[in-house]
C-alpha cells in the first residue's frame, strides 16, 4: 500500500464566513468518501482553531462561531482533520496559505493531487492579487539596483538620484503595504474592513495626484506653453 504526502502554498484569498463553510463541507465529504467512514465520524475527529494574539479557540465546527466578524488580532485559522490512513489541514495566515495533506492508500498520489487541485479551485472563488505584496525577494532585489545607479558615473547625478532612490523608497513602501494593508488571507474583521477601505482611498488619492501633477503639467506645457 501506497503513501503520499502533500506539503504545499495555497493562492491568497478573503476569507469569509462563506469560504470557511464550504470548505468545512469539503473536507469532511472529501474524507467520508476516501476513508469510507460516516460523516459523523470524520466530524468526530475534524477540529477548528482560531489563533490570534492572545491564545487559541478550538471549534469542532465554523456553525459554533457565533459572531459575524472575527477579533481584529486574529492571526490565523486552521483546519484539521485526522483519521487512521489520512491527516489533513489546511492553514490560512496574514503571510500564508498552506495545505498538508497524508494518505495512506493505493493511488494516494493522484488523490491527493486531486484534492489539491480542488482546494485551489475553491480558494480562487473567493481569491485577491496581495501575493503580488508578498514576495520578498524584491525588497532585495530592489538594494543592488538603487546601487547601481548610484554608483554608475555615465548617469547625470539627477538620474542617479531618481533611479538610485526610487527602487529603494517603493520597496519601503512595498513592505508594509503587503504587512498592514495587503495580508496574504484577509480575515472577517472590523479592522481589515477599514484598512482595505483606506488603501482603496489611498490609491484612488495617488492616483489623482499623479493625474493633475504629470498629466496636468504635459498638457498645461503643451496647451498653454509655459
Amino acid at each position: 500500500m501506497g503513501n503520499y504526502t502533500l506539503d504545499t502554498d495555497l493562492p491568497s484569498v478573503h476569507v469569509t464566513n462563506d469560504l470557511l463553510r464550504d470548505l468545512e463541507n469539503y473536507i469532511i465529504r472529501k474524507a467520508s468518501q476516501i476513508t469510507k467512514e460516516d460523516e459523523q465520524k470524520v466530524r468526530s475527529r475534524y477540529e477548528v482553531l482560531i489563533v490570534d494574539s492572545s491564545g487559541r479557540e478550538t471549534l469542532n465546527s465554523f456553525a459554533q462561531f457565533k459572531f459575524s466578524f472575527y477579533p481584529n488580532d486574529t492571526r490565523e485559522i486552521r483546519i484539521k482533520s485526522r483519521a487512521a490512513d489520512m491527516n489533513w489541514e489546511v492553514v490560512m495566515a496574514r503571510d500564508r496559505a498552506k495545505l498538508q495533506i497524508f494518505l495512506q492508500q493505493e493511488g494516494a498520489r493522484e488523490i491527493v493531487r486531486g484534492i489539491h487541485t480542488e482546494v485551489k479551485h475553491l480558494f480562487k472563488q473567493y481569491g485577491n492579487f496581495n501575493s503580488l505584496f508578498h514576495y520578498w525577494f524584491i525588497p532585495v532585489v530592489a538594494i543592488p539596483i538603487s546601487m547601481f545607479f548610484l554608483l554608475a558615473s555615465h548617469f547625470t547625478p539627477q538620474e542617479r538620484l531618481w533611479f538610485g532612490f526610487g527602487p529603494t523608497i517603493l520597496s519601503g513602501i512595498y513592505i508594509p503595504i503587503g504587512g498592514i494593508f495587503k495580508p496574504y488571507c484577509v480575515f472577517p474583521t472590523r479592522q481589515n474592513q477599514m484598512l482595505q477601505n483606506c488603501f482603496k482611498w489611498f490609491v484612488a488619492g495617488l492616483l489623482g495626484f499623479l493625474l493633475f501633477s504629470v498629466v496636468g503639467v504635459y498638457f498645461r506645457k503643451s496647451l498653454l506653453h509655459f
